[in-house]
């Protein structure tokens, strides 16, 4: 049977709590032999607290096996792998997708469930009447209204692994068995969001979605996992101005909003392929190696993976899982930033859609040449202007305004010219141009980093009084 690594990826001291929670979780549904492996993306001599925290959650919790991969573990790893891969680093750069890399790296030969390390082992559900024929239903509820959801445990690695790295034709026949046949399909439709680009076309809507359908190709395999997510709404920095305006609260700005995700149903089911992905709480069958996520500081690290999805013989598999994320805002204080960075984010999934020409099992081939119109970027930057004709000019209310304040930082900062568009054309083209070729590059030493850690393990440091399931696999 083939192992299951927890990995949480993290930069925030505190994640030590997140892995007692799990620790807790995994106890109680019989998975104590589990290990959770934590990768730390804080830079060398800023992880004291996380480790120190994570030595008391070993010695608290027996039979826990704790393993630990953080600046000076990469930075002796990736000395030998840059010597014999010139340029490896690129993929295993600080930030999103770097650091899930290292996970990736130092899971070969086994099933990876990844989760946030603000994401909690329950389910935020209510009772209500249910939408026939949906995968997804539920609603934004005030945090006051909160009380009247339930709090709903569900055995994560157990739903993972009925479903991950398994024969789609077994996983039919498993649940048939059980008498609650598996909703099949080509996809997910959600009407709130375009799933090509994964951007909000209508903001904090109730979630309404539906599967179309298809058959599932009973020799392939899923070769990933997801959770249903409850809890805060994962927004865009769009979005938080949108919602900015329905509420009016300047915390808002900052990536607070007063209202979370509750799941009126959930429906497991097997896709073809599925743009709903994201990293929260994903499982990964990682026996073979698979792709990497894209080393980029734009957060659309798990894009690939939406695109991978379609790979021949390849499924996605949604089990009976609803995990809550509750997000800490670490990296993500500078909703000004966070407008400009996803309106580029926008373009490069364009980019990458546009000159993908091959999936292969470990890595894509891209055109040498993007297509980048400048249309596209003039578009961008009208937006960004747009709103900042219809605010106060300097009035005394109008410079106590959230909403004031925010543009004025968004001229401020992104240095944008109110009148000509040619300054930040030609910026953000330069970044979107090296980003892809960047993301070529990388894709092309991909297959030569995981062969690498094939005949040279990366072995993470094991906490005190913690056993080595790494010992006995690599």
């Amino acid at each position: 049977m083939t192992e299951t690594v927890l990995g949480i990826p993290t930069i925030r001291p505190q994640t030590h709590v997140t892995v007692q929670t799990y620790a807790d979780h995994l106890r109680k549904h019989g998975h104590e032999g589990t290990t959770i492996l934590v990768a730390d993306d804080a830079p060398a001599g800023a992880n004291s607290v996380l480790t120190a925290g994570l030595a008391e959650v070993a010695q608290a919790s027996p039979g826990l096996d704790l393993a630990y991969l953080g600046p000076e573990e990469k930075a002796a790893y990736l000395s030998g792998l840059e010597a014999e891969v010139p340029g490896a680093g690129r993929l295993l750069q600080p930030g999103y997708g770097g650091n899930r890399n290292w996970l990736l790296l130092a899971t070969l030969g086994r099933h990876l469930v990844s989760v946030d390390d603000d994401v909690h082992p329950y389910g935020l559900l209510r009772d209500r009447p249910r939408t026939p024929g949906l995968i997804l239903e539920g609603g934004f509820v005030a945090q006051a209204g909160l009380d009247r959801a339930r709090t709903v445990d569900f055995d994560l690695l157990g739903a993972f692994g009925a479903m991950l790295g398994r024969p789609v034709a077994e996983v039919l026949a498993a649940w048939e068995a059980r008498g609650t046949p598996l909703a099949v399909g080509s996809h997910l439709r959600d009407a709130n969001v375009d799933l090509t680009l994964n951007q909000a076309l209508r903001p904090l809507q109730p979630a309404a979605v539906a599967l179309v359908p298809a058959q599932a190709a009973p020799r392939g395999r899923i070769g990933l996992t997801q959770a249903f997510l409850s809890g805060d709404p994962d927004l865009d920095a769009q979005e938080l101005v949108w919602a900015f305006h329905r509420w009016g609260d300047g915390r808002i700005l900052q990536g607070r909003t007063p209202v979370r995700f509750v799941v009126d149903q959930h429906r497991p089911c097997v896709l073809d392929h599925d743009f709903r992905l994201t990293a929260a709480v994903l499982g990964l069958d990682n026996t073979e190696g698979t792709i990497p996520f894209i080393p980029t500081r734009l957060r659309f690290e798990d894009y690939l993976l939406r695109l991978y999805s379609r790979h021949q013989g390849f499924h996605v598999g949604y089990p009976d899982v609803v995990q809550t994320h509750l997000r800490a805002m670490a990296g993500r204080n500078n909703t000004v930033r966070d407008l400009v960075i996803e309106g580029l984010a926008t373009l490069m999934k364009q980019m990458i859609n546009a000159g993908l020409r091959e999936t292969g099992p470990l890595a894509f081939r891209f055109d040498a040449r993007p297509a980048l119109a400048d249309a596209g970027l003039r578009d961008l930057w009208a937006r960004l202007v747009a709103p900042l004709e219809t605010l106060p000019d300097g009035g005394r209310a109008g410079q106590r305004s959230p909403y004031w304040h925010f543009y004025q930082a968004l001229v401020r900062e992104e240095a944008l010219d109110l009148h000509d568009p040619g300054p930040f054309i030609a910026r953000a083209r330069v970044q979107l141009l090296a980003a892809y070729q960047d993301l070529r590059a990388a894709m092309a030493l991909w297959p030569r980093i995981q062969a690498r850690a094939w005949r040279v393990p990366l072995r993470p440091r094991h906490l005190p009084a913690a056993r080595s399931a790494y010992s006995r696999v690599s």
